[in-house]
């Protein structure tokens, strides 16, 4: 699939079009490894939606499980675009080293964390004053905290949840597809670096909620994948990409 079938999917999806983002994917699936991802997901959809005409589901729970399965597709269609890009990238004259990748990865996650760190910062600042303000005492998970209390922010902690979102829209999301777009560059690198592989899963859980959740809903001010999806980033990937590194020296 091309870039340009893939954005128009993901456009299709945040004008809630998920039926025919639906239709034209099973068309361009036909003959094709993922087709069967395809038709189970429909099938899910469909049934989803005989059970709100059928009143079998809570009307408070029809969000929760139609974002669910937006996300799900959406990691899906980042699924696909990444197996895309890897047979694009892999038929490329001139490709880069091995190495090369592996430097320029760590240099993208160092941006990365620098924005993780500097939107930790935000996001304590805001939930120590809505606590105090609120009175908050529950314990309520980060990500559905700060979109649970959105609509009682103060213009002041609004401005903290719009850079908390900057942070998110101009720096983490940004610098994740680029770590993703190096990961797929060479999968063969995961033999050395076995938690590439972790890297990759949660690069796309994490974007595939950015775009199919994030985007779409202005209270959310934090995209995390290792809570609700138990995909969290992997622990010492640096270490094990600076010793890959030191090794091949």
């Amino acid at each position: 699939m091309t870039d340009e079938q893939i954005t128009h999917l993901r456009a299709l999806v945040a004008q809630n079009e998920l039926d025919q983002a639906l239709t034209e994917l099973m068309d361009l699936g036909k003959d094709r490894e993922w087709q069967p991802q395809v038709i189970l997901f429909s099938s899910r959809w469909h049934a989803l939606q005989k059970e709100v005409r059928d009143g079998l589901i809570y009307p408070q729970n029809v969000p929760v499980d139609r974002n669910r399965l937006i996300y799900s597709f959406l990691e899906l269609l980042n699924e696909i675009d990444a197996e895309a890009a890897s047979a694009r990238l892999q038929a490329l004259p001139g490709e880069e080293s091995p190495r090369a990748v592996v430097r320029q990865l760590l240099d993208v996650l160092a941006e990365t964390r620098r924005g993780f760190n500097g939107q930790l910062q935000v996001r304590d600042l805001l939930v120590s004053k809505l606590k105090e303000r609120l009175d908050i005492r529950r314990h309520i998970p980060l990500e559905d905290f700060i979109e649970q209390y959105y609509e009682e922010m103060t213009e002041e902690e609004r401005k903290l949840h719009q850079s908390m979102r900057h942070f998110t829209e101009a720096i983490i999301a940004k610098y994740n597809r680029r770590a993703l777009e190096l990961v797929i560059r060479h999968p063969g690198l995961r033999e050395d670096i076995p938690q590439l592989a972790q890297l990759d899963r949660h690069l796309i859980v994490w974007l595939g909620k950015f775009e199919g959740l994030f985007q779409i809903t202005p209270g959310m001010g934090l995209v995390y994948a290792g809570v609700k999806e138990k995909v969290p980033f992997p622990r010492g990937i640096e270490k094990q990409l600076q010793a890959f590194l030191d090794k091949e020296e």
